[in-house]
């Protein structure tokens, strides 16, 4: 899986950080109080970029960016925003926070 996890914060600074993280586009899916498999239901965000990535450190959201190997584990601490998508062998585009972690896993793994 790949995992973005954010540090816990206010409700404020919870909203402001999914902001960032949508390419400071407002969307109609809410990350903090709706359905959290949402999937087929429309509206949901665009994964973040690293550009979305690095608003969020100049922010001092400490957004850890990574990837769950099979059998790894990860707590996720109560109020810390997070996201997963699976991690599939295909290429990502530069621009995607997820692009070199990605393509270093399916090598390291022989995935492709």
């Amino acid at each position: 899986n790949e995992v973005i996890m954010l540090r816990r914060m206010t409700e404020e600074h919870k909203k402001h950080a999914l902001y960032l993280l949508n390419g400071k586009k407002p969307t109609s899916y809410d990350a903090l109080y709706g359905l959290p498999h949402a999937d087929g239901t429309g509206g949901m965000p665009k994964w973040p970029s690293l550009e979305d990535i690095q608003l969020c450190k100049e922010m001092n959201y400490y957004p850890s960016v990574f990837v769950l190997k099979p059998g790894q584990f990860v707590h996720i601490n109560k109020g810390r925003l997070h996201c997963f998508r699976k991690l599939s062998p295909t290429q990502l585009p530069p621009s995607d926070c997820h692009s070199a972690l990605r393509k270093n896993v399916v090598q390291e793994e022989k995935l492709g």
